[in-house]
């Protein structure tokens, strides 16, 4: 993840450092995700997951 990593969640965090650490204590840290698709155009992706 690049450092100026952009968030673009409402409420959640931009920044690789910013967003790991939200990340570790939010409710989601515990979740089982399953990656369903990873799609990228340039500098853009996209994870969707379920």
């Amino acid at each position: 993840m690049r450092e100026d990593f952009v968030e673009h969640s409402p409420g959640n965090p931009s920044g690789r450092d910013a967003w790991t650490a939200f990340i570790r204590t939010s409710p989601i840290a515990a979740a089982r995700l399953d990656l369903k698709r990873v799609i990228a155009e340039g500098d853009l992706v996209m994870l969707h997951y379920h």
